[in-house]
């Protein structure tokens, strides 16, 4: 049996980046950054240390789903994203013989795990879709 069902949850390190395209279809991504506590055992001693690391998968959505993220998600909220993992491959633009690979979580569904801050308040507006950031974003790993 094979099952591909990712659930994480993270603060964004940033706004997310938010794409309408010519075909109407809509992107959104961001990575999530979310900490991770382990503990490693010294073989001389055996005492237990404990180490704190943080990951930052990149998170990626089409459709109503990059709409609704890319509307509401802003940079510091803690959110608890439901998806599947993708690996995208891609050839370099300046060089074909170089293919790139990227592993990402594409998230199917988010839910709000904290309030929207005070200053920042994130709650909806007259607004249907999401301000279109492409112009502010230098390079985006996928072709879209």
């Amino acid at each position: 049996m094979q099952y591909n069902k990712v659930i994480i949850a993270g603060n964004l390190g940033s706004d997310p980046f938010f794409k309408q395209r010519e075909d109407g279809r809509s992107f959104c991504t961001f990575r999530l950054f979310v900490n991770r506590t382990f503990f490693t055992r010294d073989n001389a001693t055996g005492e237990l240390t404990k180490n704190e690391s943080v990951d930052c998968p990149v998170i990626q959505c089409w459709g109503k789903n990059a709409e609704r993220m890319g509307k509401y998600l802003t940079k510091g909220r803690n959110v608890l994203i439901e998806g599947h993992i993708e690996t995208h491959q891609w050839q370099d633009k300046n060089d074909p013989n170089v293919t790139h690979n990227e592993t990402v979580v594409m998230a199917d569904d988010f839910k709000f795990i904290d309030k929207p801050r005070t200053d920042r308040a994130t709650t909806p507006t007259d607004e249907t879709t999401p301000k279109d950031n492409s112009s502010e974003v230098e390079s985006v790993a996928v072709d879209i």
